[in-house]
């Protein structure tokens, strides 16, 4: 071999070992922040962050640290790079954090890490040709009606409007019924968050139609479900998106408060009776609110308060029957002027809408139902605030 061969083969070994790690792994920083002066428990986090290109090509390649300790985490892939590689990427786990507390974890990843492999216990969701099974919740297989069953102690589901429901500017209400629904798919299958999804098209008044996405979230660690509904709707033909539930409490008395800043209350002693909060953001920013209670039909002032008293981003409700409670955060665009309202019934049934202020070619609506056994812990008065200010998490 003379000498300008071997130079040339030890320029292109020497580059090679330049150019390639000494590991296929990488680290990175992750920072996780509590914002509300509440201390979590198991708390449901959730990780999203972009992936640089080619160095990830699977979910099991990642692993969340806590010092020595792995933290169980369940990846999904959003997004791929031209390469096939993973770009964009969820890392959904539980942590418990203190009152404003900051804690820091490390993302490991690429070919080179692999996570314990350790089974975690969880949700494990069971799909067949009726609906799809998640812990102690039954979805139906179609969007209309949504819950089949949701029995954590007793069954808290009965009979009444039960899903989405769209209502035209020009009042034509639409019902979950009238959409035609894909079958559910399985977006996350567990253990640590399961995602649900369902996609569908309503046809409008004047042939219009509109697309609507509706995603059933539910973590492993708390006795809620997430319901996140987002509407196409190219015609503006969409005034109100409600979400709505028929719940069986037991028997009477049942209590309601809403999120008033005098946490207003009162009580159902039969099936006639209802309240109804409503918070009306106008276009000037300016938001006002109203409490109407009284026999169904004939609700009158309960309480109302003065204007900019109430917080736009943060509405909750509790509803607690003889054995079980609910409680309602619900999530909305602050910045987009219209009404919110939340209807609780002595029948059971329970209204969630939000009604934009002018025509809109996009509509969504977010609303948790947290279910909780009586007596209702202290702590758990505190849970749709903390459900309305997720952990915030960083990546460097």
């Amino acid at each position: 071999m003379t000498l300008m061969v071997r130079s040339a083969i030890g320029s292109l070994l020497l580059a090679a070992l330049l150019a390639a790690p000494a590991t296929a792994q990488w680290t990175a920083k992750v920072t996780v922040r509590e914002p509300a002066g509440i201390r979590r428990t198991s708390f449901p986090t959730r990780l999203r962050t972009e992936m640089p290109e080619g160095r990830l090509r699977y979910v099991s390649q990642l692993r969340l640290m806590d010092g020595t300790s792995e933290v169980t985490a369940q990846g999904t892939a959003l997004s791929h790079w031209p390469d096939d590689s993973i770009r964009e990427v969820e890392l959904d786990f539980n942590l418990s954090i203190g009152p404003f507390e900051e804690h820091e974890l490390e993302l490991r990843y690429g070919p080179d890490v692999q996570a314990s492999g350790s089974a975690p216990r969880g949700l494990l969701p069971e799909l067949d040709d009726s609906g799809i099974e998640i812990g102690s919740v039954r979805l139906h297989r179609l969007g209309s009606p949504l819950f089949a069953s949701v029995a954590y102690r007793n069954e808290l589901i009965g009979a009444g409007r039960n899903g989405i429901t769209i209502t035209e500017r020009s009042g034509i209400r639409r019902d979950a019924r009238e959409i035609v629904w894909e079958p559910v798919e399985l977006v996350k299958s567990g253990p640590i968050m399961v995602l649900a999804r369902y996609r569908g098209r309503l046809m409008l008044s004047g042939g219009n139609p509109a697309d609507i996405v509706l995603d059933v979230e539910m973590p492993n660690s708390k006795s809620w479900v997430k319901l996140s509904a987002t509407v196409s709707d190219p015609g503006s033909r969409v005034g109100d998106l409600a979400f709505e539930t028929p719940l069986a409490l037991g028997n009477f008395p049942w209590t309601w408060d809403f999120a008033t800043p005098n946490h207003t209350y009162g009580a159902f002693r039969d099936p006639t009776g209802s309240a109804i909060f409503t918070r009306t953001v106008d276009a000037e920013g300016e938001v006002t609110w109203l409490v109407r209670a009284g026999a169904a039909g004939s609700e009158q002032a309960y309480e109302q308060g003065e204007p900019g008293d109430v917080d736009a981003t943060r509405t909750w409700a509790h509803f607690i029957g003889a054995d079980e409670a609910v409680a309602f955060a619900v999530e909305t665009r602050p910045e987009t002027p219209g009404t919110l309202t939340v209807w609780l019934a002595g029948a059971g049934q329970t209204t969630v809408s939000f009604r934009s202020a002018e025509p809109a070619t996009e509509h969504a609506l977010t609303v948790y139902e947290h279910f909780v056994a009586k007596p209702v812990p202290i702590g758990a008065a505190t849970s749709p605030a903390s459900v309305l200010s997720p952990l915030t998490v960083t990546v460097e």
